[in-house]
């Protein structure tokens, strides 16, 4: 089993009704090195106490007194980080079981790669599957510019 640990990185901005299921996704992973830092962005709903209902020691909650929106949600979580390997999963989204082991074995695997993304499957609130959906950038220097500014995807 591989030692590289993994910073997850969880903005969270009135989440609350999904919120729960993402973080659950993640503790249910089968790669256990990880830590998942969460960032309530200032919340106007439930996120907070959600969030807070958590007690485990692989998790760390921070609570911004305003929203610094999701890129500065994600770079104060970055600061916090103590990972090797460092992945960003919104509030809103599931990862399968085995999302981190594919990530450390294409890492072990290919060691000329320092970043990798993935396929997402968007699906509808009332759980209807809307198929694959993929942005594809495949220029670092253009992803850096949009992890500053935005959401990669465009969201």
């Amino acid at each position: 089993m591989s030692v590289l640990k993994i910073s997850v990185l969880m903005p969270a901005y009135n989440a609350g009704k999904y919120i729960a299921d993402a973080i659950e996704s993640v503790l249910n992973q089968t790669y256990p090195n990880f830590e998942l830092l969460i960032a309530d962005d200032a919340s106007t709903d439930s996120t907070r106490s959600v969030i807070d209902a958590y007690n485990d020691p692989r998790i760390s909650v921070f609570h911004n007194h305003r929203n610094l929106k999701k890129p500065g949600a994600v770079q104060l979580l970055f600061g916090y980080s103590a990972g090797e390997i460092i992945t960003i999963h919104d509030a809103d989204d599931i990862s399968l079981p085995e999302r981190f082991e594919k990530i450390i074995r294409l890492f072990e695997m290919r060691p000329d790669v320092f970043m990798c993304g993935h396929s997402i499957e968007r699906i509808s609130e009332k759980g209807k599957p809307l198929g694959l959906y993929r942005k594809k950038i495949a220029d670092f220097e253009e992803i850096k510019k949009q992890m500053a500014d935005t959401n990669t995807d465009g969201d």
